[in-house]
């Protein structure tokens, strides 16, 4: 039985390795908070509410709630498009 506590580290580990590819251009981020950038830039690289939550030591709510304002500000109907959106925009890179 795999000890959760290392099953978290790994699953955080994966997200470092996946977010060192995507890359924040901060000086062209609207009304974007340094923190939903970061979140941003890891739902770009495939992690879940769940993993962000853990990363920020937040609630998965309260990513769930930054999750909405994202999306309102990059005037998006889900994270999807706003990470869509980011891209196009060169936010993302």
């Amino acid at each position: 039985m795999t000890d959760p506590i290392e099953a978290i580290i790994t699953q955080l580990r994966t997200i470092q390795d996946q977010l060192q590819s995507v890359k924040i251009d901060k000086t062209n981020r609207g009304d974007l908070t340094d923190t939903e950038l970061e979140a941003l830039a890891y739902f770009a690289s495939g992690a879940t509410t769940k993993e962000v939550a853990e990363k920020f030591f937040r609630s998965t709510r309260t990513i769930d709630t930054m999750r909405t304002r994202i999306c309102w500000k990059l005037r998006s109907r889900n994270i999807t498009q706003a990470v869509d959106m980011a891209w196009r925009k060169g936010i993302l890179k």
